[in-house]
């Protein structure tokens, strides 16, 4: 694989990732580009690759600190600089992973196909070489960088799907609001984040785990989650601010969900926000309205921050009463 080769899919962004791991070859003083090479780059960069990382706390410093200290899979720092390093094996299925994984990704998605510096730091992890070691030393799971991507993804993986069928989607934008809600919008369900850490903050810190069944132990785990999501393309995601109750979230998807069901499709499905409210002591065994108790996002392992600010909408933490707050809730279509 010539290096015209190497560049000819991938994006300007892209293409500095890979400039700047021969430069960063060389100032290691390796004779090859290698995996680390290129995450380096990534991590020197700007785009969605670059954001992920920084949002998980990896910086291009801390990079090199790893390799300086021979964190697992680093490569060695401090040789004689080498002035043409050649690509690695390794570094060339990188590359070559990069572009499976934008294949793959984009078409998730439904966005163009070009290879960018998120499909690049995918292509880093898909590889499972040095590079995952260094990112697994410094705190970055392959999981959760892949959720992070996907999150950063999602405000245009909206727009891509607004814009192909946009009558179609736009009515249960329009019903949300009828319903209640102060917005929403139309979000592939691949820009939804899940991650293991959200079911301890219903474990430890809400008195209501385990007394209801839409409440964890008893709601789907994150890696269900995921999988059901990944059985989706189109979802709505519906915002309300602290003017409101968050209650009124339940209310609002359950009745979309059934809107959405009647209307021809029959996989609807909804999470809500907080605990169920609609009993004051659950059955467990049999639930009194079935057709409105859904598990709320967090109780099914979904990260509400990540994904509500990967799609434009706003949320903070609340730091006291006068906090303003911002509830949000999810209808998977289809």
């Amino acid at each position: 694989m010539s290096d015209d080769e190497v560049v000819q899919r991938i994006t300007l962004g892209a293409i500095r990732v890979v400039q700047r791991a021969k430069q960063e070859a060389r100032r290691l003083g390796a004779d090859a580009v290698a995996p680390e090479h290129l995450l380096l780059g990534v991590a020197r960069g700007e785009g969605v690759g670059t954001d992920a990382l920084r949002h998980l706390g990896v910086t291009a410093d801390r990079l090199d600190e790893a390799i300086g200290r021979g964190a697992p899979g680093a490569g060695k720092a401090g040789g004689p600089a080498c002035q043409s390093p050649r690509w690695s094996p390794q570094a060339r299925r990188v590359l070559e992973a990069a572009c499976d994984e934008a294949r793959e990704l984009n078409l998730r998605l439904g966005r163009p196909n070009f290879v960018d510096t998120e499909h690049m730091l995918l292509g880093l992890l898909r590889d499972g070489g040095p590079a995952s070691g260094l990112l697994r030393e410094l705190g970055a799971e392959p999981e959760r960088i892949r959720q992070t991507v996907i999150g950063l993804l999602g405000g245009s993986c909206g727009r891509a799907l607004r814009d192909e069928q946009p009558q179609q989607w736009q009515q249960w934008v329009d019903a949300a609001v009828r319903l209640g809600a102060k917005e929403a919008k139309i979000i592939s369900p691949a820009s939804v984040v899940t991650a293991a850490w959200v079911r301890l903050k219903c474990q430890y810190g809400c008195g209501g785990y385990g007394k209801r069944l839409t409440c964890p132990p008893h709601s789907p785990t994150p890696e269900q989650t995921r999988a059901v999501l990944d059985c989706y393309r189109t979802a709505v995601l519906i915002h309300c601010p602290s003017e409101g109750e968050w209650e009124a979230i339940g209310r609002i998807v359950a009745a979309l969900e059934r809107e959405v069901f009647l209307a021809g499709h029959y996989k609807a499905f909804a999470f809500g926000s907080g605990p169920c409210e609609l009993c004051e002591e659950c059955s467990f065994e049999d639930c009194a309205h079935p057709e409105q108790a859904r598990p709320s996002m967090e109780a099914a392992g979904i990260d509400v921050y990540a994904t509500a600010r990967g799609n434009g909408f706003p949320i903070e933490v609340v730091r006291d009463r006068s906090c303003p707050q911002n509830y949000y809730g999810l209808v998977l279509i289809e």
